[in-house]
């Protein structure tokens, strides 16, 4: 049994406000896309991950930009293996939303999709969008914390020694996420480059072609540093599923479309008005 310091609780009650803090501080929401092997490459081979650590480096001697990921990842995995990745900065709107949460789910939720891989295409095909997948998720994580949470009282009822409710008796499993087994062929785009290949996400304003460059550890995190290979614009990637002669856009749609996916106090948002 672990022994409550003082300073122990006093770690515990920083960690917590810094947590609070940092949920008003207002991030970019973006998604990092790599591919976890070289050829053959299949939807099953893509990896990707909603981050808001991206910020730019250096322009000089090349453009870099870095970024961390939480250990252990099985996104880390694959840049490891690949070195080469794609960071998409999304368009302010729902369907990227949609998007970053689903990026977001990670490796917890892989097992469920292999379980139901047909009636989840089947659903986001009927209603459009991710929705009902998003729904059902929280119904399954709901009667999983159910079911821990009665399980452990009743190992507590029947037994002399004291069990920490909090832990979990139904586990889940573990495995590596591939978001791109449910998303349409019309969702993305395959980029070839060098050995590999990189799946582009349609809806995005811009997205940065990268390299690594370094990565080192700090705490329970993973720093990386990428070079900038090349910029597409989201319109060049959706050219190839819409047939889109030129830009329709008008000018204020144009200005309402830049600025990212803004996420602060746990909600995706836009850039606000100019402060004068």
């Amino acid at each position: 049994m672990v022994k409550i310091t003082r300073a122990l609780l006093q770690e515990h009650v920083t960690k917590t406000k810094f947590r609070h803090a940092m949920q008003r501080v207002a991030n970019q929401a973006m998604i990092l896309t790599t591919c976890a092997t070289t050829s053959p490459i299949t939807e099953g081979d893509f990896r990707g991950v909603t981050l808001s650590s991206v910020t730019s480096l250096a322009l000089h001697p090349s453009p870099m930009m870095q970024f961390n990921l939480q250990l252990p990842s099985f996104t880390s995995e694959a840049l490891h293996r690949s070195s080469y990745f794609a960071i998409h900065l999304m368009r302010p709107d729902s369907a990227s939303v949609e998007l970053a949460k689903l990026f977001s789910k990670g490796c917890v939720v892989q097992s469920y999709i292999e379980s139901h891989l047909n009636m989840i295409r089947k659903d986001i095909k009927e209603s459009g969008g991710l929705k009902k997948f998003f729904s059902k998720i929280e119904q399954r994580n709901d009667i999983i914390g159910t079911l821990n949470k009665k399980s452990a009282q009743e190992i507590s009822q029947n037994s002399d020694q004291p069990t920490d409710v909090s832990t979990p008796v139904v586990k889940k499993r573990f495995l590596p996420f591939k978001p791109f087994t449910i998303l349409k062929p019309t969702d993305y785009t395959v980029y070839p480059i060098s050995v590999t290949k990189l799946p582009l996400l349609n809806n995005c304003d811009r997205v940065f072609i990268c390299k690594a460059a370094q990565n080192f550890r700090v705490g329970d995190h993973e720093i990386w540093v990428a070079e900038v290979q090349d910029i597409l614009s989201g319109e060049e990637l959706r050219k190839e599923h819409v047939n889109i002669i030129e830009n329709t856009e008008t000018e204020d749609e144009v200005l309402k479309n830049i600025g990212g996916l803004v996420y602060c106090n746990k909600e995706f948002k836009t850039v606000g008005t100019i402060i004068e």
